[in-house]
């Protein structure tokens, strides 16, 4: 769980202008104010933010994630392991999340038992 003393984790130079505030959900329970903080940069990258918000507000993507973080690698190969994460990725693809080459090659798919 995030620490929530802090109100936004400031990603980027020091530049006036030039960093980026990702607030916490408890600042930013929508995740419009960050959205914003983003638009400054690419207002096409906002809008993904907020369907990513509406993604991770699932059960399936917790799942998944719960899923990336907790199983071992042996068990994240299993059946219905790969379904859930199957069942999730026609969903980012229509968000607007693309996977590259890099990210399928880190999938635990790609790496031999």
């Amino acid at each position: 769980m995030p620490d929530e003393s802090f109100d936004a984790v400031i990603v980027g130079g020091g530049n006036k202008g030039l960093c980026l505030a990702i607030y916490s959900d408890k600042h930013d329970p929508t995740w419009e104010r960050t959205a914003k903080e983003i638009a400054r940069f690419s207002e096409k990258d906002a809008e993904l933010w907020l369907k990513l918000r509406e993604l991770d507000a699932t059960e399936e993507l917790q799942r998944v994630t719960v899923d990336n973080v907790h199983l071992h690698l042996e068990l994240s190969l299993g059946p219905d392991v790969l379904e859930r994460h199957m069942a999730v990725y026609p969903k980012l693809l229509k968000a607007g999340v693309a996977s590259d080459g890099l990210i399928l090659q880190a999938s635990p798919m790609s790496t031999p038992i």
